[in-house]
């Protein structure tokens, strides 16, 4: 009998083996089959005197066998480690199966809020920025997936003009 136990005992400690290798299998499998996602490019698509609007070009790539829907973007920028924005971007659409898109996520900054936040800055100064995003896509049959991005750079506070008069 105490053979027969023993027996047992090695087929429960196998099939825990085989098991936990399977799932680590799958796990390096929806690892290397999960969407990726990386920040392409950041550019200045509106600037005045009142506020900025910062473009970040989002690169996604698709490697499933299926279209891949794209919810929004949540973002939060700080500078020196002092939050001064947040929000979501509803960006829509959806990566091609097995390709890739740049997708842009306008994020407007309001000097006013901005200098308040931040007072050590004053117009005519560049801000480093620190930019947080979380990108959530959908893939078909799946839970949705949030793609963690992080992006620094800075933004210009234009200074107001001025304007002197030689003659009238």
């Amino acid at each position: 009998m105490p053979t027969l136990r023993r027996l047992g005992a090695h087929l429960v400690l196998a099939g825990s083996l085989i098991w936990l290798s399977a799932c680590a299998g799958a796990s390096e499998f929806l690892k290397a089959a999960s969407p990726k996602a990386r920040v392409v490019g950041v550019r200045l698509t509106d600037l005045n005197l009142e506020h900025i609007t910062v473009g970040f070009d989002v690169e996604v790539s698709n490697p499933l066998g299926v279209d891949l829907p794209l919810l929004d973007v949540a973002y939060e920028l700080g500078s020196s480690g002092t939050p001064f924005l947040d929000g979501v971007a509803e960006i829509g659409g959806f990566v091609p199966a097995g390709g890739s898109k740049t997708v842009a996520v306008p994020v407007r900054l309001d000097f006013a809020q901005t200098l308040s936040t931040l007072s050590q800055f004053r117009p005519g100064n560049q801000v480093p920025y620190d930019a947080a995003l979380s990108l959530s896509v959908d893939p078909p049959g799946l839970a949705p997936i949030v793609l963690p991005l992080r992006k620094e750079g800075t933004f210009p506070i234009p200074a107001v003009p001025k304007v002197s008069v030689a003659s009238m």
